[in-house]
């Protein structure tokens, strides 16, 4: 199990264990992660500078602390991240949701305001359902979503 606390870090729950380590500093405010498709690396969003770093991963799972950038957000944050089943990735900003292919070049946006974080479902998983502060949206995509 991966996950991230912007006020303290990045965390890492390995296999049959129930103890959370803090697995990297190197990234300042880590609000989002998402594995790759081939589960190899990590996407981790930094909602402090607007930016995503890559991290490889063991072959146990463990992440290798050696981040590389990813991309870079247009919008005023970096928070919550989904995937679609081509791998891209997509990231909500307080301008909408920023979508990055999987080498981390930016392909556009989702226009759809303030986003926090987003998740694909729907029968078919091509509906992204969007959070903001107060606000669910949905969105018909293109293409399906991956499972959570």
């Amino acid at each position: 199990i991966y996950f991230s606390d912007p006020d303290s870090g990045l965390y890492y729950i390995a296999p049959g264990t129930s103890e959370a380590k803090k697995v990297s500093t190197k990234v300042g405010r880590p609000n989002g992660v998402v594995l790759t498709l081939d589960e190899k690396a990590l996407i981790v969003s930094d909602v402090g500078n607007q930016s995503l770093s890559k991290f490889e991963l063991g072959s146990d799972g463990s992440v290798v602390d050696a981040p590389t950038a990813f991309g870079k957000t247009t919008g005023t944050t970096a928070d919550g991240m989904c995937e679609d089943c081509a791998g891209n990735v997509y990231v909500g900003t307080q301008s909408g949701v920023e979508i990055f292919d999987a080498t981390g070049k930016r392909l556009g946006a989702v226009p759809t305001g303030e986003a926090s974080n987003c998740t694909f479902g729907g029968a078919n998983r091509k509906t992204m359902f969007v959070t903001s502060r107060a606000v669910l949206k949905v969105v018909t995509m293109a293409n399906p979503g991956l499972p959570d």
